[in-house]
């Protein structure tokens, strides 16, 4: 299993639109290969293929795409739906670094404990509208010390954000991360400022009508996107005993 010192998730989702070579364009031209960061593609239940069928990618292109990964030695992630079945997945190549699971299967108790006897990998888990007592009760239960939440609304808009909600699920003591569903993406930064401890956000090329087109980076943009949110992570963590240094130069 590779580190888990990345800051950022790339979730190129189903931004791919079941096609294996926009895929691998995603991958190249958001600079990912160069980046310290992560990144997910989605694996959806069945009845979301029945509906979309142009968007599901092969269990080869998946088993070809990670191991790109490997190659390159990029954490890889697959961000899940409530799948009634992933034997598939433990009988492939596929071998994923960690496990997004989708906020409509965050609540799923059995789902989740069957991720976890047959993944032996960290999960992340996106709260959706799951409330602060839902996410004690219900979610935290079913995960471990090495497992994430990640705070995320699902909504475009700012005001229904609530990145408070970071800072009290810190409080009772789980590690949370934001997941960047908003249009304004310099929320990304405000999260970091609330506690997340890191970011996941999609990426696609914006020419193209996307699943997840509205609150994506554009591809060309993800790099320029990851150096201003690492800035921002850096702000946040210098020592606290460090000395304090005055390097602008002030007229008169």
């Amino acid at each position: 299993m590779k580190k888990d010192d990345w800051k950022i998730c790339a979730e190129l989702g189903l931004n791919h639109l079941g096609d294996y070579d926009n895929l691998m364009d995603l991958y190249s031209a958001s600079g990912i290969k160069k980046l310290n960061c992560s990144l997910t593609i989605q694996v959806r239940e069945e009845s979301f293929y029945q509906k979309y069928p142009e968007l599901q990618l092969d269990i080869s292109d998946y088993e070809s795409f990670n191991r790109k990964c490997l190659k390159d030695n990029k954490p890889f992630g697959l961000a899940i739906g409530p799948l009634e079945d992933f034997n598939w997945i433990l009988n492939s190549d596929i071998k994923p670094d960690f496990l997004k699971v989708l906020s409509i299967a965050s609540e799923k108790k059995d789902f989740l404990n069957e991720l976890k006897r047959n993944f032996k990998c960290p999960l992340y888990i996106s709260t959706g509208l799951s409330s602060k007592n839902s996410i004690k009760k219900t979610i935290l239960p079913n995960i471990d010390d090495d497992d994430y939440l990640i705070h995320t609304s699902i909504s475009h808009k700012s005001e229904d954000q609530n990145l408070k909600l970071i800072s009290e699920i810190n409080s009772i003591n789980q590690k949370v991360c934001f997941g960047l569903h908003a249009s304004n993406h310099f929320l990304a930064l405000a999260s970091i400022g609330a506690g997340a401890e890191k970011v996941f956000v999609y990426v696609g090329d914006k020419t193209k009508s996307l699943p997840d087109k509205e609150h994506s980076i554009e591809m060309h943009d993800f790099e320029e996107f990851y150096q201003k949110t690492i800035d921002g992570f850096k702000a946040m963590t210098s020592p606290r005993n460090k000395e304090r240094k005055q390097d602008i130069k002030f007229l008169g």
